[in-house]
């Protein structure tokens, strides 16, 4: 991290500034404090006409400068935030509230804060409150974690609003403008609060240069600028507004001032006319005439146009003579002892005071207007004879005595005596600046004289709103060209950089072209080498592809031999040591069979010949048949192997059956191999993904050694195994688990695995599930199942929940038991039971004592028995059991299912029982083979085996003299593993050595079966079987079976294209040889199993 990266603001001149303002602030806030808790006046008022600061400004004060000197250290993150949310809130709160023309909720805090006297506790001015809320939205904004640009936009608005407001309030003070620092009733701001906020705006705008921003780069530069020009336009539209509030007053004291003057002036003038006409009456005697009377009358109405009437009267104060104005109403005769100044006795205290003049309190006169009387008394030899007096209409005085001009300009209004009389009535509070006053005394009356000037009529009324929104034009045109300024420098820069990267790219350009020219010279030289390497490369794999099929051909060849003849062995009279070398040579045929299997499709794998087939294959069937083949070296180590089939799965499944066995087979093989006590369960489930896709889900689970963390990781890689050492205990190519990722992968799904050290392990994989068309039918006869009572006891618990779940899919009801203890409770309790299946290998009590106990207890209505045995157990007599059927572990669910069915038939019509065998196999002492007679050959050869037919009795009877057979082989050895395999079945065989002999034999010979070998002399074996296929309408050529040495599926499709109806793979074994001639006979001879 760079320095300025570290302390952004500490030693740069704007961070100082900023942190000097914060001082300042924070002191002026400080001594003020001190101040009111002193009550001392002068920190808080520093002139007794000035305003003070208020303690809650002083707060804030302190708080914001303290704000500006930790952001200047970069710390108090938190105190910076807190600081921000208090003067904001209470800046913003009081200005809503005055512009709402509310009282501060503020207020209801003042009694408990310190108090001067003298000085009236408030809260902050709005001018103040306006700047305290700028302020605080400026220190929150300083704290805040936000975008830098957002950040910098607001806290340079917010700056400069309060250097704003202090430096209007400072030039208000300065021009002497109150208005700019007070507002309303408040006391305003104070000259050294007005000092302090604008130190304040000045530390927030320091605190934002202070970072490490160039000023000219910084796209908000213009809002500062921008605002500056507008405070100063601001500042000179106050200094406008003071020059033209001192001239307006100035007019309007001049109006005033020239108004009180001529109604001064005229009303002395009407009074000495009045007055001589009073002396001209007391000189007459109070009988005498006045000749003059009439003219010195009409020459007063007609040179004071304020007059509207003329006139005496006697001494009862009754108009005897009255000259009136053509307006006024008549008053001859009137009585003024009934005017408002008779009847509060004005009138009568006039003569006994022996008053010169009375003017009569403004009311309406006779004819209706607003004015007033002047009384004059007469006396004569001290006696009162009557008054001379004369109406005035204050209308007239307005009309006719005061400048009209005047009236046009400014609002003119007469007070007498704090009453308001005639004109327009005042609309600026007292005190206005603007206003002109004049006062004069008549009597002991005072009339005052208020000028107004009218909106705009006096001198400068326009200009200063002009240079007010000329300032604000020039804050935006100053904001643009400013922008424009910075937009054309960033321009320029980026035109230097575009010129300097354009250069820098011709540069590049001119290198990369003549790169590129000699990268097209290499390149064009590497195509050439990579055509010669393409076409060597796909002759190498054509000669690998040769070579693995010359080699499959090679090694199976003697491969058959070997397993061939040992095999014969094994079934041959030897004696035990001589059959222990027999099994060792015959079991280590397999071993180094599987080794060159596993080769050769990796082989497969890896040269991209790997091709999956897509028909139905049978789920259920797949498993079970990988569980034949393993199921006796899992009973031969203990271990438990089961299998669990999900209901809700199709019958069949669009796939390729032998790669899905071969996936099986190799997991489960791996189960067995690495588990030493304990169970293997296979399970499949049908499972959807998110869209609602069928997906096959399969599981097989042991109990074994499980698989270290570290040995997760290499677990499907070729050649490789958890244990690589040399003391390795388990053997392996370390390609089973590869083979079968590459093929499940192949399958469109995954394969993974979950395990610990000692825990077992579960190879899981998924495929995408293809049904093969619907469910078949349910049978019929396993109606019979419903609603029955079925007992399972055995003591392994995955096993009775497969049996169980099983059971439960038949609609059975099924009751579970670990062992003979606890089955025999169950019975003794009087449960009935109409099955139960019994594992006969169980701790305490087993199978067999178990079935004999429940015998016993049941005598009359025992349930039905079946009993599940392993495979290499030798069955023994059951009828004084009564056990219905035995069944080889592990279970296949349709023997099951068959020995159900049949047991629980027999248990309800027993003489049908005696009719007929049941096709599932087993009934009363027979385990699980076919009831055929021993002339038939089994349909499965693992039933024969369990049965206990030795491989000499499968093939005797009159299938043997019925079938002719050809085998086609060049190889002498092969010929005579075939012909021996024939042999024990019970066939005789014809050998050839060719294709040509085939074609001379088959010319001569009606043959029923022909083994044919693909690789021959003279004439192979494709070769041999289009020619026969040519030769031979379908009905009458031979069931031709392939014998082929290769391992590549396209060697199947070669050999069925060319007309064969079967294949089989070397070496051949006499199990796969026997389902073969089983195929030939389903398929071509069908009456021979008839016959059976």
């Amino acid at each position: 991290m760079s320095r300025n990266q570290a302390l952004p603001v500490k030693y740069t001149r704007s961070g100082i500034f900023g942190g000097l303002c914060g001082i300042l602030c924070a002191a002026l806030g400080v001594a003020v404090m001190a101040g009111w808790h002193a009550g001392n006046g002068f920190p808080v008022c520093i002139q007794d006409d000035f305003a003070p600061i208020e303690y809650i400004t002083a707060l804030c004060f302190l708080l914001s400068g303290a704000s500006l000197v930790l952001f200047t250290f970069n710390r108090g993150r938190f105190f910076i935030l807190g600081s921000g949310v208090l003067t904001g809130g209470i800046g913003l709160m009081l200005s809503l509230e005055y512009l709402a023309g509310r009282k501060p909720l503020l207020n209801a805090a003042l009694p408990w804060l310190p108090n001067i006297p003298g000085l009236l506790t408030t809260c902050p001015s709005p001018p103040t409150a306006a700047g305290l809320a700028f302020a605080g939205v400026g220190i929150l904004f300083l704290g805040l974690q936000i975008e830098a640009n957002t950040k910098r936009l607001l806290i340079w608005i917010a700056g400069t609003s309060v250097a704003a407001v202090g430096l209007m309030a400072l030039c208000g003070y300065k021009l002497g403008v109150r208005m700019i620092f007070v507002s309303g009733d408040s006391m305003g701001m104070a000259l050294h609060c007005a000092f302090g906020v604008t130190v304040l705006g000045l530390g927030l705008l320091a605190a934002q240069w202070a970072r490490p921003h160039r000023l000219r780069d910084d796209h908000w530069l213009p809002i500062p600028l921008g605002m500056g020009t507008v405070v100063a336009a601001l500042m000179l539209w106050q200094a406008l507004m003071v020059d033209r509030t001192r001239v307006i007053r100035e007019q309007a004291q001049v109006i005033a001032e020239n108004v009180s003057s001529d109604v001064t002036r005229r009303f002395n003038l009407a009074l000495r006319a009045l007055t001589r006409i009073k002396v001209n009456w007391e000189r007459s005697g109070a009988a005498g005439a006045y000749p003059e009377w009439d003219s010195d009358a009409g020459n007063c109405l007609w040179d004071e146009p304020v007059f509207e009437s003329v006139g005496r009267t006697d001494a009862d104060w009754k108009v005897t003579l009255v000259r009136l104005d053509a307006a006024a109403q008549p008053l001859m005769g009137w009585d003024f002892h009934q005017s408002p100044w008779g009847a509060d006795n004005t009138l009568q205290q006039t003569i006994e005071n022996r008053a010169e003049m009375l003017i009569t309190s403004t009311a309406r006169i006779r004819d209706g207007d607003i004015g007033f009387y002047v009384f004059l008394p007469m006396y004569s030899a001290e006696q009162f004879t009557g008054f001379v007096f004369a109406g005035f209409r204050l209308m007239d005085l307005k009309t006719s005595t005061l400048d009209q001009a005047a009236f046009a300009t400014c609002r003119i209004s007469l007070f007498r005596d704090g009453k308001y009389v005639l004109g327009d009535p005042p609309v600026q509070p007292a005190g206005d600046p603007t206003r002109g006053e004049s006062e004069i005394r008549f009597q002991k009356e005072t009339w005052k004289f208020i000028v107004e000037p009218r909106s705009g009529e006096l001198a400068g009324g326009k200009l200063p709103g002009l240079i007010l929104w000329l300032g604000i034009l020039l804050a935006v045109v100053g904001s643009a060209a400013a922008w424009s300024f910075q937009r054309s420098v960033q321009r320029t820069g980026m035109a230097l950089n575009a010129n300097r990267q354009m250069k820098e790219e011709i540069s590049e350009r001119e290198a990369a072209e003549r790169s590129l020219k000699e990268t097209a010279e290499l390149l064009r030289q590497r195509n050439i080498e990579l055509e010669a390497a393409t076409t060597e490369a796909k002759a190498h794999a054509k000669a690998k592809t040769e070579f693995l099929a010359n080699m499959s051909h090679e090694i199976r060849t003697p491969m058959n031999a070997v397993l061939g003849m040992s095999e014969m062995l094994m079934h041959a009279r030897l004696g035990s040591r001589e059959r222990e070398f027999v099994g060792t040579i015959h079991s280590s045929g397999q071993v180094l069979l599987s080794l060159i299997n596993d080769i050769l499709d990796f082989s497969k794998i890896e040269s991209g010949q790997l091709e999956l087939e897509n028909v139905p294959v049978p789920l259920r069937e797949c498993v079970e048949s990988v569980m034949d083949l393993l199921a006796g070296e899992a009973q031969r180590k203990g271990l438990e192997l089961m299998a669990w089939t999900d209901p809700a799965l199709p019958d069949a499944v669009f796939g390729d059956p032998m790669r899905l066995r071969q996936v099986f087979l190799n997991l489960v093989s791996n189960a067995v191999k690495f588990t030493k006590k304990g169970e293997i369960a296979i399970s499949l489930n049908l499972r959807h993904d998110g869209d609602n896709a069928p997906w096959l889900h399969a599981a097989v689970r042991d109990t074994g050694i499980g698989i270290p963390p570290e040995g997760m990781e290499r677990l499907f890689g070729m050649f490789s195994q958890v244990d690589a050492s040399t003391t390795r205990r388990f053997g392996g190519t370390g390609l089973g688990l590869a083979i079968s990722q590459r093929l499940v992968q192949s399958m469109g799904g995954r394969i993974w695995a979950e395990s610990g050290p000692g825990g077992g392990s579960t190879f899981q994989f998924e495929i995408p599930l293809r049904p093969a068309g619907h469910n078949t039918p349910a049978d019929p006869a396993a109606a019979v199942l419903h609603g029955r009572r079925v007992l399972i006891a055995d003591d392994n618990k995955e096993h009775r929940l497969i049996l169980s779940g099983q059971f439960q899919s038949w609609r059975m009801t099924a009751t579970t038991v670990g062992g003979g203890p606890e089955a025999l409770e169950r019975i003794r309790a009087g449960e009935k039971f109409d099955l139960a299946v019994i594992d006969a290998d169980m701790p305490e009590m087993d199978g067999w004592a178990l079935a004999a106990e429940i015998h016993r207890l049941s005598p009359e209505a025992p349930p039905r028995l079946i009993l599940l045995i392993p495979r290499e157990e030798m069955p023994r007599d059951t009828a004084p059991l009564g056990i219905s059927a035995v069944l080889n572990k592990p279970v296949k669910t349709a023997a099951l299912l068959g020995a159900l069915r049949d047991a629980l038939l027999d248990a309800e019509s027993p003489a049908a029982a005696g009719g007929a065998e049941p096709e599932s196999g087993v009934r009363n002492q027979s385990v699980q083979t076919a009831s055929a007679p021993s002339a038939a050959v089994p349909r499965d050869i693992g039933e024969a085996k369990a049965g206990g037919q030795t491989p000499e009795a499968i093939g005797t009877g009159t299938r043997t003299g019925m079938v002719r057979i050809l085998v086609a082989e060049d190889n002498p050895v092969n010929q005579r593993v075939v012909s021996l395999h024939l042999q024990r079945m019970g066939y005789e065989c014809t050998l050839v050595s060719n294709g040509l002999e085939t074609l001379r034999a088959v010319e001569k010979t009606r043959f029923d079966i022909l083994l044919l070998d693909v690789q021959m002399p003279e004439m192979d074996g494709l070769e041999t079987a289009r020619e026969i296929c040519r030769r031979y309408s379908p009905d009458s050529r031979p069931w031709i079976i392939a014998l082929t040495a290769n391992a590549f599926g396209s060697d199947r499709d070669a050999c069925l294209a060319a007309g064969m109806n079967d294949f089989l793979s070397k070496p051949v074994r006499g199990e796969t040889l026997h389902q073969a001639l089983q195929g030939a006979f389903d398929g071509k001879f069908p009456y021979i199993s008839e016959g059976i």
